[in-house]
């Protein structure tokens, strides 16, 4: 929904504001995100606050590695944080 928030103000926009848009990276994140829900989507409780649970942290699980493998930059920055604590 985000991405599609900032596309409609966007386009609109651009003859005003003249600045890019990383499409492509905005592409790749909503395609992540949307692998992430499929994921969620599939994990069921029979109570309603363990599935909520399960869902946040599965879901930030698999979104924080597919970010973190297709991401260079992202990648170099955890690397770098877990380096800081040695």
């Amino acid at each position: 929904s985000y991405v599609l928030l900032v596309s409609m103000v966007t386009i609109p926009t651009y003859r005003f504001l003249h600045f890019k848009m990383p499409w492509l990276a905005m592409l790749k994140y909503a395609a992540i995100g949307l692998a992430m829900y499929a994921v969620i989507a599939v994990v069921e409780f029979a109570n309603p606050l363990v599935e909520l649970s399960a869902d946040l942290g599965l879901g930030l699980l698999f979104y924080a590695a597919l970010v973190a493998s297709t991401d260079g930059k992202v990648l170099e920055n955890v690397k770098a944080s877990l380096n800081r604590g040695e």
